[in-house]
């Protein structure tokens, strides 16, 4: 996550310090190795997720472009992997490799490039059991072109000739050996064979099978160039960025290579001519090679502005020293020797010739010397062999006692070692059982406390649980979270909650006073807006009133005089009604007295 998140904001000093925080956890997880409870790099999944993070930390590092901290990356492998003693699967070497092969060409060390573009073939060759020729021909094309777009020489930057050292060049070229995991420090002549012993010729692509001929095997100055940019030309149609990469640097190496050839033909040589011979190339980055080749004693050359041609081996007074690894290597650089090479070994030829020349004229002494010398050594041996022999005998008793006398000290040392053995042993077990018991205490610690952390989340779930039933603790829980609230503990969340419904129950109060409030004003508002109408309404309704009531009047005096007329009829007919009436009351009276009368004597005869 830390790496995705500085290579998604480019946030390049933090993963620089990311990474060196990185690099001393691990210093550190070293240095404490031997403590009770440190981490164990033996451990596979230990060793998984470590690489895993170095190739993560490699490839954000390259995708940032922050080649120093990929470089770094590089070593922080190469480190762990040491300790660990485990070779990484094959799949993450070749991813490996790739992402090194990269650095270095970044870095502008095109013999390590090489070198690892070679090692990544190797790799496919024989781990990748069901490899296509399709991929074996892209791996081997590129070894075949890495390998020589290695520069002759090999270039060293301004800063790296005016500060590095032949020992700090040195103890850099055995570092990055380290790196690659080789014995030797690898040159572009040992590449070369190793890409001829690989059989990487027989896998490249047929139009690039000559390159290699031409530009190290064939001396031919007059068709190199050609030669090599119909080669150049059928890479370039590939359209393949992992090819085209390499070709500024070979027209750099064909150019050195023409330039070593045709010092071995010419003494001078138009600069015109030169041009043409050469491959397509700037004239200032032309005139760039040919000044670095004569620095550095590659080719003995001059470059004559006024006569606009190049001169070589005209210095005899030069050494050029012994001849380069790639000298050596290349059989079309070397046709013949130099001037200046000549003058270098002419002394040692006139002493070979003076003394063979001494032996012939002094052919009869020498004869009888010799012959005189052979006497001599053998009245010597038959004089001293009794000697001879006895020292040889007392030498031999010498070395058997002396052997004897090794042999016993080696059985004492044996044994000795054996003792501190069985006691560093007996040391180791009791170790073992003390980190035995205190892990088997800390087990039960963890145990427990797995147990009471256990425990107390049961005790925040059915809290928690409590609490949502409430409108209040719904709102706590949403407010804090699940994951938040189970750091409590229950009496922490009855306080909470406690808490929150005293705050709500003030709150609410405050809300009801404010409303009770608003309420008053409303209801007061509504009372005076309403006086005015409420008059109105009084008026209205009494006017109505007063009308219905004279409606109501009128009707009823309408009514009375209509009903006036019958009134003898109803005074007749309720008047016949009451005489029935009473006619029938009176009867009814005289049978109650009758029965009363009865029931009178009755009660009294019971008494």
């Amino acid at each position: 996550m830390g790496f995705r998140f500085c290579q998604q904001y480019n946030r390049r000093p933090e993963f620089r310090k990311l990474c060196d925080t990185i690099r001393t956890h691990f210093q550190q997880s070293q240095k404490y190795s031997q403590q009770m409870y440190s981490v164990n790099f033996q451990l596979p999944e230990t060793q998984a997720l470590h690489l895993e993070t170095r190739l993560v930390q490699l490839d954000t590092a390259i995708a940032m472009e922050l080649w120093q901290e990929a470089f770094k990356a590089v070593e922080d492998i190469h480190a762990f992997t040491t300790i660990s003693k485990k070779t990484p699967r094959p799949q993450q070497l070749a991813s490996y490799y790739s992402k090194v092969a990269l650095v270095f060409w970044k870095a502008g060390n095109y013999v390590f490039h090489a070198t690892t573009v070679l090692k990544l073939y190797v790799l496919h060759r024989e781990q990748k059991k069901n490899i296509t020729h399709a991929e074996l021909s892209r791996l081997s094309t590129k070894a075949l072109l890495s390998i020589l777009s290695i520069p002759l020489p090999t270039p060293r930057t301004q800063i790296d000739e005016h500060l590095e050292t032949e020992e700090t060049t040195n103890e850099k070229q055995k570092r990055l050996t380290s790196l690659l995991s080789l014995q030797q420090i690898p040159t572009r002549a040992s590449l070369i064979r190793d890409m001829i012993k690989q059989g990487v010729l027989n896998f490249v692509y047929p139009e690039l099978k000559n390159m290699y001929e031409w530009l190290e095997v064939e001396f031919n100055p007059l068709k190199l160039s050609k030669k090599m940019e119909e080669s150049i030309d059928f890479i370039e149609k590939l359209a393949q960025p992992e090819y085209s990469q390499y070709m500024p640097a070979l027209r750099d190496v064909t150019v050195v290579r023409l330039l070593q050839q045709i010092s071995q033909v010419y003494r001078t040589i138009e600069l015109k001519r030169f041009i043409d011979l050469a491959p397509a190339i700037d004239k200032h980055r032309l005139e760039k090679i040919i000044v670095n080749a004569a620095k550095n004693n590659d080719v003995q050359v001059r470059i004559e502005h006024k006569a606009k041609a190049l001169t070589f081996g005209t210095d005899l007074n030069l050494s050029t020293g012994q001849p380069s690894d790639n000298q050596m290597a290349s059989k079309s650089s070397v046709l013949q020797k130099m001037p200046n090479e000549q003058i270098r070994n002419q002394l040692m030829a006139i002493s070979r010739s003076v003394y063979a020349s001494m032996e012939i004229i002094n052919e009869k002494g020498n004869k009888e010397r010799n012959d005189k010398l052979k006497q001599d050594i053998a009245r010597t041996y038959y004089r001293d062999e009794v000697n001879q022999r006895k020292e040889i005998l007392r030498r031999r008793e010498l070395i058997e006692r002396y052997k004897e006398e090794k042999e016993t000290e080696s059985r004492n040392k044996l044994r000795e070692r054996e003792i501190v053995s069985r006691h560093q042993e007996d040391e180791r077990v009791k170790e073992d059982e003390n980190r035995r018991k205190a892990e088997q205490a800390r087990r039960k610690a963890e145990a427990a406390l797995e147990r009471e952390k256990e425990e107390h989340r049961l005790n925040m779930k059915i809290a928690i649980d409590k609490l949502r039933e409430s409108e209040i603790g719904r709102r706590i829980v949403e407010l804090i979270g699940d994951e938040e609230l189970f750091k409590y503990d229950p009496d922490s969340l009855n306080s909470l909650h406690i808490d929150a419904v005293i705050k709500h129950s003030r709150e609410q109060k405050e809300k009801l006073k404010v409303q009770y409030k608003k309420v008053d004003y409303f209801v007061r508002a509504l009372h005076e807006a309403e006086v005015p109408l409420i008059s109105q309404l009084s008026e209205t309704e009494s006017q109505r009133r007063r009308e219905i009531q004279q409606s109501e009047r009128e009707n009823a005096i309408e009514r009375r005089e209509r009903l006036k007329r019958m009134e003898d009829d109803k005074s007749a007919f309720l008047q016949s009604i009451r005489g029935q009436r009473h006619e029938d009351f009176m009867a009814k009276k005289k049978e109650f007295e009758q029965r009363l009368s009865v029931v009178r004597q009755q009660r009294l005869e019971q008494i």
